[in-house]
């Protein structure tokens, strides 16, 4: 089993999060400790803060099949970690 992690910052803008992956890894993001409320949207490469999916405080999303991963923020930044693994 492969795994690798990664601590991203997310900006205003549409901020990678895990590239596309031809190997199939799951990758799985989690807002970093102390983030709190919907800070984190994620989605495709067109991700909006009125489009993306909402991570909040506590929150973890799980992407399977190797697609590219997008976050961004409505202001400021926030840490999220990624872990992407291959069972």
């Amino acid at each position: 089993m492969a795994i690798s992690t990664a601590a991203v910052t997310v900006a205003t803008t549409a901020t990678l999060l895990s590239p596309a992956d031809p190997d199939g890894h799951t990758v799985s993001v989690r807002p970093a400790a102390g983030v709190s409320g919907d800070a984190i949207f994620v989605g495709g490469s067109d991700v909006s803060v009125d489009s993306g999916l909402p991570l909040g405080g506590g929150m973890s999303f799980d992407l399977e099949g190797g697609a590219e991963l997008y976050g961004i923020v409505a202001s400021g930044t926030a840490a999220v970690r990624v872990l992407r693994h291959r069972l």
